[in-house]
């Protein structure tokens, strides 16, 4: 039986049409959305300023200049000639060094009076004696050395080990810069004496009971925080210019045995773990819905179409069909004879 093809009418291709459209209205409002949530706290602003040539009047000589109005060609000689005053950097450090030795104790006294005969101005801020698995102690000791004979300190104690068949377990650095801070506390410093010098000077000219009053107020705070500054201050200095090392010292070879753990059943285990499953599968499927029915507004919509366009078409077909199979002729079974066996016939017969 042949395929019957319905014809296209005007209905169907505006339908057709109008689904089309809203399918890709669709997808172009999920990659607009899809491109600002990307592309969202990632504004970059970026401001040219143009340049333009003028004149300069003294010298007659053409200086390049912006639109703010600052020079915008480089220094000349004359200008970085000028010598410039710099503040020497200001740096906070510390050294942690771990080694193992055959005899920690006798190893400690060692690096102790080391430390103390190379650096005159060195003091110790204490030693911790812990006993260890063996009979033999880890000995944890601290000290503060001046600046410029921390780097001689720091080689020493690197080759230590090695020269003394121990073994370095970790040597580690701090460095800290504190260059801004100490400037920033001096200027504070600074403007604030010169605050207090102008109140005495106040104070020194009022004559009115409630002047003298508020100028001792005000002078009080600013002595205060003159104070305050300075302590900050005279901390960063001794910072600066004594460095806290700390050398732990451990026996060699020391293991501490460890028990293994034996696996136990626990039924309250069990069913605690069975029930973050269960909670994790429902997140799940709350999350799924979640997201569906945030897409209901575009998946409705066109599912709505195409269920109108399918009815359509059924329908159209369930009036049509029956039109057209009365009127198409219908076409008669022939059957064509069996082919005959080509088989040949043997030559002689067999009796």
């Amino acid at each position: 039986m042949k395929k019957i093809r319905l014809p296209k009418t005007r209905k169907a291709r505006v339908l057709y049409g109008i689904g089309g459209s809203l399918l890709i209205l669709i997808l172009l409002v999920i990659a607009i959305n899809t491109i600002n949530h990307l592309s969202r706290g990632r504004t970059i602003q970026s401001t040219i300023l143009p340049s333009s040539i003028q004149t300069d009047s003294s010298t007659g000589k053409p200086t390049l200049t912006n639109t703010n109005g600052k020079n915008a060609m480089p220094p000349s000689k004359e200008q970085t000639d000028t010598p410039s005053t710099t503040t020497p950097q200001q740096l906070i450090k510390s050294l942690n060094v771990s080694m193992e030795f055959q005899d920690p104790t006798k190893t400690a006294k060692e690096l102790e009076h080391w430390i103390m005969q190379t650096d005159p101005k060195a003091s110790s801020e204490g030693i911790q004696y812990q006993r260890s698995y063996t009979s033999a102690y880890v000995i944890t000791m601290t000290f503060s050395v001046q600046a410029n004979i921390y780097p001689q300190v720091r080689a020493y104690l690197t080759d230590y080990a090695k020269q003394h068949q121990g073994q370095l377990l970790s040597l580690q650095e701090a460095i800290q810069d504190v260059t801004d801070s100490t400037i920033d506390l001096k200027s504070r410093i600074k403007n604030l004496e010169v605050e207090r010098d102008r109140l005495n000077t106040l104070m020194k000219q009022a004559t009115e009971m409630a002047d003298i009053l508020a100028i001792e107020e005000k002078l009080s705070t600013v002595e205060t925080d003159i104070e305050r500054y300075q302590t900050q201050l005279d901390s960063l200095s001794k910072q600066t210019t004594m460095y806290p090392v700390t050398i732990t010292l451990s026996p060699l070879n020391t293991t501490v045995p460890t028990t293994p753990d034996t696996p136990s059943w626990n039924i309250g285990e069990v069913f605690a773990e069975a029930w973050s499953a269960s909670l994790e599968f429902a997140q799940t499927l709350i999350s799924i819905v979640i997201w569906l029915l945030a897409f209901s507004i575009y998946l409705i919509p066109l599912a709505l179409i195409v269920w109108l366009i399918r009815m359509f078409q059924k329908k159209r077909v369930q009036t049509i069909a029956p039109k057209i199979a009365t009127t198409a002729p219908v076409e008669p079974h022939t059957f064509e004879p069996a082919e005959p066996d080509n088989e040949k016939q043997p030559a002689e017969l067999t009796k």
